[in-house]
């Protein structure tokens, strides 16, 4: 049983089971978000903990609820199978197949609706204090208005990498390596571009067979700047390589400036 007690019309426990309402020492922290007694823990369920205020009865049992990491679990299982009726989906499905899975959306809709309206409803205007609430709450208004951003229910699946503590590590880890990512494609970018400029200078007037057409060749910086990047893919790159060692006519004309394809260690080099 909780030991209660009250405080401006409001209750709150402490005892066994009750996470909610327990008693916030003056001057304490009262950053939302922050676990705090018996709060501390709780895996996903931390992310919706407040501070301890006194709050009614029924908020306090409401609170109990969306504060468990069985609440959790069973929203990630309900995400997962939402995400099973997305890939379900295709462009010549019959019309019975289409009504079906509207339905089903329409179910996950008011589901995930009901879902932030309890957590809105048990944590108050806390609730809008942490990030990923923030973005569950755009996520289910977008929901809503499905038939105008029917691609918002995408943005239900990135709820999977708050329970996910390895993949938030590995964003993490991104996150912070962006600046030596930014440096690293800087430099891929310079030699790239070098690499463009000789393409430009030596295999312009490859003729088009092969991997060389109207939109993959060296006449132009952009064009050859895309030959590059498939390369760097080591996609088609040979391709690309048959024509350029082909020398003479009717593969390419000697008599054009800037003609001479017989330069076969452009590719390899880059690679």
């Amino acid at each position: 049983t909780a030991a209660n007690g009250s405080f401006g019309g409001g209750t709150w426990g402490h005892g066994k089971g009750s996470t909610c309402g327990a008693p916030h020492p003056p001057g304490a922290s009262m950053l939302p978000g922050a676990a705090q007694g018996r709060g501390q823990g709780r895996g996903a369920g931390s992310f919706l903990w407040p501070w301890c205020a006194p709050l009614p009865p029924r908020s306090c049992f409401i609170f109990d609820i969306v504060s468990k990491q069985a609440f959790d679990v069973s929203i990630m299982i309900l995400i997962c199978l939402n995400m099973v009726t997305m890939m379900v989906e295709t462009d010549d499905q019959s019309l019975e197949k289409v009504n079906i899975l509207h339905k089903i959306n329409m179910l996950f809709v008011a589901i995930f609706t009901a879902e932030c309206g309890i957590k809105m409803l048990a944590l108050r205007h806390y609730y809008f204090t942490n990030g990923w609430n923030i973005f569950d709450f755009v996520v289910v208004i977008l929901s809503i208005v499905g038939r105008v951003i029917r691609l918002a229910r995408i943005g239900r699946v990135l709820r999977l990498i708050r329970g996910a503590k390895g993949i938030r590590t590995l964003l993490f880890a991104l996150m912070m390596s962006l600046p030596a990512l930014f440096n690293i494609g800087l430099l891929l970018f310079l030699v790239m571009f070098i690499y463009a400029i000789f393409g430009m200078a030596n295999f312009a007037y490859v003729k088009k067979e092969h991997g060389i057409d109207d939109m993959f060749n060296f006449q132009t910086f952009a064009n050859s700047m895309l030959c590059l990047f498939q390369i760097t893919t080591s996609a088609g790159w040979d391709g690309l390589l048959n024509p350029i060692l082909n020398t003479g006519p009717p593969y390419c004309d000697p008599n054009l400036k800037n003609a001479n394809a017989t330069r076969p260690c452009y590719n390899e080099i880059f690679l």
